[in-house]
């Protein structure tokens, strides 16, 4: 089952994750589900600007990712218990 995962590194931040436009041809068409954990899990008020770029504009350029196609897409939330 390994051998059909694949780990992209990209920046959610950045529109398109940051990547050039044939790879997000490429994942869009064969991708069997896409998995978003990424997060920011900084309690630091100077690190605002991060955990906002990072747990709302990087799922937001995700959804923007897949949306129009059939690529099933979760998301790993970063949400605290106390």
């Amino acid at each position: 089952l390994m051998d059909r995962v694949r780990i992209l590194r990209g920046d959610a931040s950045q529109p398109h994750l940051g990547l050039d436009a044939a790879t997000r041809s490429e994942l869009r068409q064969s991708l069997g589900a896409a998995i978003h954990c990424a997060a920011c899990t900084s309690f630091s008020a100077e690190d605002d600007d991060d955990v906002l770029s990072t747990n709302i504009g990087g799922v937001e350029n995700m959804v923007a990712l897949f949306s129009g196609t059939d690529v099933p897409f979760y998301h790993v939330s970063t949400a605290y218990v106390a």
